[in-house]
């Protein structure tokens, strides 16, 4: 928790939300039905941050504790239509 906390906290005023842990009784719904395997790509968590460009946020990120344990997958948020 102190590795997240001072990720966390290096990333000062580019933080929007810190992070949402994720319930691991998650489902996929799909035209062939609903299924509780979602195997190893399960959606643990999130962040949001303020970058630059993708290549600002995939820096960021580089630098989560949370690669102690797994993947980070970043992607851009789509605005609003």
């Amino acid at each position: 928790m102190a590795k997240w906390k001072a990720w966390v906290g290096d990333l000062g005023e580019a933080l929007i939300n810190p992070g949402t842990i994720l319930d691991k009784g998650a489902r996929i719904v799909s035209r062939k039905g609903i299924s509780d395997d979602i195997g190893s790509s399960r959606l643990t968590g999130y962040s949001i941050v303020r970058a630059a460009s993708m290549d600002v946020a995939v820096e960021m990120a580089n630098g989560c504790p949370h690669l102690d344990h797994g993947n980070i997958h970043v992607a851009e948020v789509m605005e609003k239509m």
